[in-house]
């Protein structure tokens, strides 16, 4: 956590907090601009409501009011108040540092008013009342209630070009704010202190750049249309990012080389059924849960095209290819990540970081694998991984021992060892599991019913065949292997992400994901709720601190020491 800190009226800047002083413009303080949907969402699969980042699909199903941006939201009476916990993600800290003992001293009818000077674009930040000086509000479920309680820390107004928010002795009650971007632009966010003539008596600023989160990280796809084959080489994503002045489309973000060679970089890898603003918005919310931890590297997402459009359990069962085609473009998917790995370590030797959920983890598994005797990776954690635990380790469980060859543990001749044997693309792997994961319990049922229609396997000729026809085709490894797998080879232990005592690569490096989860208050209150499968990346951030501690901590990247 940087620190720079002079004394009143000079600044102090620290992570996640601004205290007024005045310092020079270079030292822009960015944040993202809270211009997302963090709401209430009922899932039918646990039949309650959730905090969630809404996608577009969602969002058109709220009352007409409350179809808005999060930092113009407001409730049935017209009020703006902060709309979830979820929310406060987005919201950092502001402390005019000095400012409460001269108030006491202040003649009458003084005012403190806040306003953008020296701005350009249109800055404009939404300020509240803070429950705390500290981050408890992101870190404690009692603080954050009490946060977004219009009561208890009130919405005080808007600071943009045409808006100030202005103070007298007796409004003023705390010097003690927490703010969210939301407007485009930079500036200086001024403090100016009048007497009651008017006359300037003290003037400082910050100055602060609001920007579009997706300015902040860096969005690499080989393709996010299901029906296509993925590219070989990820190209910049550049949806969402608007125009330019000009009206041309806005280009990509893409980090200058570092000048620091020990700079890290997290790559993240989603999983399956995601559109591509839902990928994005898992992205993002791992964005920022890392940057409350302290994180001050580089990020990057990494997409790759699995289907989408699966609303809960019955939707998967009515259209059971989507899971198997999708695994299939999963397997294809990992020769464009490699080639993505490879090119972030010439940049980041050494202090490339890979994290993957769910079927994401097919993506991941396979790049490492490629990438044979290479280390292209620092640490590789698997979040839930919805991929055979039987590629890694063969003596693992199985839930059976006949039916068709398990090639995941025997590659592919009986008796030889499992897939991802020796596997050396990261320096550690990491496991992060629930052995009661509902969307990996419905993973063991998908590979029940491999081999899939249209495939089948012939034990007279040891091969896996696809139908064409009234004939078949034979499928051969290692040629076939990513089509096999997908479609023909039914894995006969359990996932990844819901097995313990893996051995392999993970040896020894395995998180129970339920000894870092708050106490769980849904269904069975065993965590086999569907929401657990991706708790990381919905509810609020303080449900969720200790995971994202652990994912930074000493079990996981060792990128911070608590």
């Amino acid at each position: 956590m940087k620190t720079i800190e002079k004394r009143f009226c000079g600044l102090a800047i620290a992570f996640g907090l601004l205290i007024f002083v005045n310092f020079a413009r270079a030292d822009y303080f960015t944040f993202w601009a809270n211009k997302n949907f963090d709401r209430s969402v009922y899932s039918s699969d646990d039949g309650t409501n959730i905090e969630d980042s809404l996608n577009s699909i969602d969002v058109a199903k709220l009352p007409a009011y409350q179809q808005v941006y999060d930092c113009d939201y407001v409730n049935a009476s017209g009020q703006r108040v902060i709309p979830s916990k979820r929310d406060l993600q987005d919201f950092t800290r502001l402390w005019l540092a000095g400012v409460n003992p001269l108030v006491k001293v202040l003649p009458t009818n003084s005012t403190i008013t806040l306003s953008w000077t020296d701005y350009s674009g249109e800055p404009a930040i939404d300020l509240f009342a803070a429950i705390d000086p500290g981050i408890g509000y992101q870190t404690n479920e009692d603080m954050a209630a009490a946060q977004i309680d219009p009561v208890q820390c009130p919405y005080l107004g808007r600071i943009s070009p045409t808006h100030t928010v202005q103070f007298t002795k007796d409004t003023w009650h705390t010097n003690q704010f927490i703010f969210c971007g939301c407007g485009y632009g930079y500036g200086g966010l001024t403090m100016t202190i009048n007497d009651g003539n008017g006359q300037q008596l003290v003037q400082t600023k910050v100055w602060i750049q609001i920007v579009d989160i997706k300015q902040m990280y860096e969005r690499w796809t080989v393709g996010d249309t299901p029906s296509r084959a993925p590219m070989n080489i990820a190209q910049p994503a550049v949806e969402g990012l608007g125009k330019l002045p000009d009206g041309s489309p806005a280009p990509a973000t893409l980090f200058t080389p570092p000048q620091d060679s020990s700079t890290p970089y997290i790559l993240f890898v989603h999983g399956w059924n995601m559109r591509v603003e839902d990928k994005d918005n898992f992205a993002e919310t791992a964005f920022k849960r890392l940057y409350w931890q302290g994180y001050q590297g580089r990020f990057g997402e990494f997409r790759w095209p699995t289907g989408f459009g699966i609303t809960g359990t019955a939707s998967a069962i009515w259209n059971n290819q989507n899971f198997d085609n999708s695994e299939s473009n999963a397997w294809a998917s990992g020769i464009g990540l490699l080639n993505k790995l490879n090119d972030l370590n010439s940049l980041y030797p050494g202090h490339v970081y890979l994290m993957a959920h769910s079927m994401g983890n097919v993506v991941a598994g396979e790049a490492l694998r490629l990438a044979g005797n290479n280390q292209v990776a620092n640490t590789y954690v698997a979040m839930q991984g919805a991929i055979s635990a039987h590629c890694y380790d063969p003596a693992t469980a199985s839930r059976w021992t006949i039916g068709v060859p398990d090639r995941y543990a025997h590659y592919w001749t009986n008796n030889s060892p499992c897939y991802f044997n020796g596997i050396v693309g990261a320096g550690a792997f990491v496991s992060f599991y629930n052995v009661n994961d509902y969307a990996l319990n419905l993973w063991t049922t998908d590979q029940d019913y491999k081999p899939d229609v249209g495939y089948q396997y012939s034990s007279y000729l040891d091969q896996f065949l696809r139908n064409v026809g009234l004939g078949s085709v034979s499928l051969y490894f290692p040629t076939d292997t990513y089509e096999i797998f997908a479609f023909a080879d039914d894995a006969r232990s359990y996932a990844l992400g819901a097995q313990a005592d893996v051995n392999g690569a993970f040896k020894g490096a395995q998180i129970d994901l339920q000894t870092i989860w708050p106490i769980d208050t849904l269904g069975h209150r065993d965590y086999s709720s569907h929401f657990w499968h991706s708790a990381e990346f919905r509810s609020d951030y303080p449900q969720q601190v200790d995971f994202w501690r652990t994912i930074l901590g000493v079990d996981g990247f060792k990128l911070k020491i608590y």
